[in-house]
């Protein structure tokens, strides 16, 4: 039964942080739409450095979660569609 808790406590930590980066990237993505439009005002290099940096960061946090999904994945087969937002039963080809 033991092995059963840890379990579920490490798919409960993998969801936190699956949630927390995805959370952190709609924030960078917001972040980039300001920063990119005042980039059409106005040309800084500031700007222009902060929008490559953010685009950097939400390509690892990106690649991260897939990586927590595959390891979500991995405990609980089944649960992809979920985590995708499909309803129950639906097909995920990747």
């Amino acid at each position: 039964m033991a092995v059963g808790f840890q379990r579920e406590d490490t798919v409960d930590s993998l969801r936190r942080e699956r949630a927390r980066l995805l959370n952190a990237i709609d924030h960078l993505l917001r972040s980039n739409a300001v920063l990119e439009n005042e980039l059409r005002s106005q040309s800084d290099s500031d700007l222009r450095d902060a929008v490559g940096e953010n685009a950097v960061v939400i390509a690892k946090y990106r690649t991260k979660v897939a990586e927590l999904e595959d390891e979500i994945e991995a405990l609980e087969p089944g649960t992809r569609a979920s985590m995708m937002g499909l309803p129950d039963g639906a097909a995920v080809y990747i």
